[in-house]
């Protein structure tokens, strides 16, 4: 095994350096006492940004308090969060689910920016860094109609900083590094400089990451007929660097700007799938994502009719990526390449004014697409598909706290380039939604009904891809729509959080991947997917002991209506998720544990064409993490150690057929601030 001794030389160099922090350690403050935290604030209120709108309940989870390493992607993050279901598919992408949705469905906002927007309308969060992250805001509805087309199933708001993003009294400097037993080596680091003015603020913040992962643990419960070691997954190796620079000004009368770039740039493997004959054997020798994005905001001012505010976002997000496709498992021989260049511009207009006790709000998206596809070292094929939307919404007080949202929205698409293939021309659809929302029981509860209707356009790569010639192209697909509706309930009283919602979604012309008798896939319209489900979220804290639970029971089932009978469970979907998360100090540490259940899911098996169901699984984990005071007014005020155990148990655990999660994983983390 690989990696002991860098684990080894950083816990020896963490020990010394704490204990000659130890006689200045200082009472833990409120803010680290709550370090270890699964959930942050749940808010379930009709707030005026973008992340939150109408009755629609939603998570907000500051990165700090998840238990992540340096350097993190995305979707390790994802993976903590409740009712958000994370997985890895076969292209080595990380794909998400909400509510029976899958990923072309779920909004991803980076700074207001919609990152689920491009060639394939997804964001892989396998990929996407952590650092400067400050939070996650996750909305598991529709909350507001106002973010853009494609949005219907969830929304995933990733904070930086020039976005609205918090502002800070103080210089900070932060500094973490990690490695696991493995071998897997990581840094991150974040500088935050403010500076004040007669007339404003300005707020420079810079940062970079690095991870080398040379590769990932097997759980001995797996058979993998293609590694070479049989403690490590195969091909399973990531080596990225990643970095970011923004600034805001916020003058004194609330108006700001702000910019920001950040990118990343990364090789890696593609674990290949272990239960059918004829896996990918895949490689990305290299894939680089750069976003810039500017901001403005007028702050809330007054008019001759009352008060309003305008918020712009501009922003580019670009990215390359490189396959090559090999005929074995060595990696010697490649056999098919493919790579694809992508430019996604989008403009977003915001603007909301009082309107008597209420307000109305508005909001119009302009996006274009552009990407050259190459495969096999041919000619690139050029495409180009273009989206708006336009969306109007008003939220009313009608009698004591009782309060009404509504709105409707028009969203168009246009694919004018296609690569000498038909063109869709001109799609367009509408959408609307209704949202109650009341304080009862003392005002201690919140109740909140809503009811949304909303399309989504089939991406490029749905449309006319051929994905190494494995897709046949289907111009006519039209767009999906998704009607969808939620009651829920949450508790507000200091030391509990307490959520229930009961949801319903039913999502018609589904777009499903069919098998042609030639073997290649072809996608269609098709089916109806309906899902119904319970979400429960629960937690407590008292003189440091924290806990917290979640529970997901769903139903989800696709049908093809022109067929009776056609009845079936979908792929990736349990009908069970269970997650509790407990944390305490003792004697100067604090110790977490975690227990997570998945209940049994199925996928369709490519060689037989049938089903196959994966058990029900149980993966644990644990931690323990210790800070120290270290200086008095130097950069670095505070030191934390931690050592966390993943899959404590090393149990077999699978994200989908034939592509296991990680076995245990010893993971070790020094942080300084």
């Amino acid at each position: 095994m690989r990696g002991y001794g860098f684990v080894a030389f950083a816990c020896v160099a963490a020990i010394v350096v704490a204990r000659g922090g130890g006689a200045q350690e200082a009472k833990r403050d409120s803010a680290a006492a709550d370090a270890r935290t699964r959930l942050g604030t749940v808010s379930v209120t009709a707030g005026r940004g973008t992340a939150t709108v109408g009755s629609t309940a939603a998570l907000v989870v500051p990165l700090d308090s998840l238990h992540l390493s340096a350097s993190a992607p995305l979707d390790r993050a994802l993976r903590e969060i409740p009712f958000l279901l994370t997985r890895i598919n076969s292209r080595g992408e990380a794909e998400l689910s909400v509510r029976g949705s899958d990923s072309r469905q779920a909004a991803v906002l980076f700074d207001g920016l919609p990152l689920s927007i491009g060639w394939d309308h997804r964001s892989d969060a396998s990929v996407f860094p952590t650092t400067g992250v400050g939070s996650v805001v996750v909305v598991r509805g529709l909350s507001s109609l106002l973010q853009g087309p494609n949005a219907i199933g969830g929304v995933i708001d990733l904070g930086l900083s020039s976005y609205r993003g918090a502002q800070t009294d103080a210089g900070q400097v932060g500094l973490r590094l990690g490695g696991d037993q493995v071998g897997a080596r990581a840094v991150q680091g974040d500088v935050t400089r403010p500076l004040s003015f007669e007339r404003g603020r300005l707020t420079l913040r810079a940062g970079g990451g690095y991870r080398d992962v040379p590769a990932v643990a097997l759980s001995h419960g797996v058979s993998d007929q293609y590694t070479l070691d049989r403690d490590e997954r195969a091909n399973s190796d990531v080596r990225q660097r990643d970095g970011f620079v923004s600034a805001r000004y916020q003058t004194v009368g609330g108006a700001w700007i702000g910019a920001s770039y950040s990118g990343y740039s990364l090789e890696r493997g593609v674990m290949p799938e272990l239960h059918i004959a004829a896996p990918r054997f895949w490689r990305y020798p290299e894939q680089t994502r750069s976003l810039a994005l500017v901001t403005m905001g007028t702050g809330r001012r007054h008019t001759a009719m009352g008060s309003g505010d305008a918020e712009l976002v501009v922003g580019t997000n670009r990215s390359y990526t490189s396959i090559e496709s090999f005929s074995t498992a060595a990696y010697d021989s490649i056999v098919g390449t493919e790579t694809g260049d992508e430019r996604t511009t989008t403009a977003r207009l915001t603007a909301d004014h009082s309107l008597g006790r209420g307000e109305v709000r508005t909001a119009v998206t302009l996006a274009t697409v552009d990407y050259d596809e190459g495969l096999n070292g041919a000619v690139p094929n050029i495409y180009r598909q273009k989206l708006w939307s336009s969306a109007l919404e008003v939220e009313q007080p009608l009698v004591g706290t009782l309060r009404l949202t509504g709105g409707v929205a028009l969203d168009a698409s246009t694919t004018p380039r296609t690569a000498g293939r038909e063109s869709l021309g001109r799609l367009s659809e509408w959408g609307g939604r209704l949202g109650l929302s009341t304080l009862a029981f003392g005002d201690r509860w919140r109740l909140h009904a809503s009811l949304n209707r909303r399309a989504r356009f089939a991406a490029l790569r749905e449309l006319y891809s051929g994905a190494l010639n494995r897709f046949q192209p289907n111009p006519t697909l039209r767009p999906e729509v998704l009607v969808g509706g939620e009651v829920g309930a949450t508790l507000l009283a200091s030391g509990w959080q307490l959520q229930g919602v009961v949801f319903r979604h039913g999502l018609s012309d589904a777009i499903v991947r069919t098998t042609l008798p030639n073997r290649r896939f072809y996608r269609v319209n098709r089916d109806e997917i309906r899902s119904t489900g319970l979400e429960l979220l629960g937690g407590w804290s008292r003189r440091g002991l924290q806990l917290s639970a979640d529970a997901l029971v769903q139903r989800v089932r696709i049908a093809d209506p022109a067929v009776s009978g056609t009845e079936r469970k979908p792929e990736n979907q349990p009908d069970l998720r269970l997650g509790t998360d407990l944390s305490f100090p003792v004697a100067g540490f604090r110790l977490s544990a975690n227990v997570d259940h998945a209940g049994r899911q199925y996928c369709v098996n490519p060689d037989t064409g049938q089903n196959q169901a994966i058990a029900r699984q149980t993966w644990t984990g644990a931690g323990i993490e210790r800070g120290f005071a270290i200086a008095r007014g130097g950069v670095f005020s505070r030191l934390t150690t931690s050592l966390a155990i993943d899959n404590l148990t090393d149990a077999p655990v699978f994200d989908q057929c034939g592509l296991p999660q990680a076995g245990r994983t010893i993971r070790f983390g020094v942080a300084v601030r």
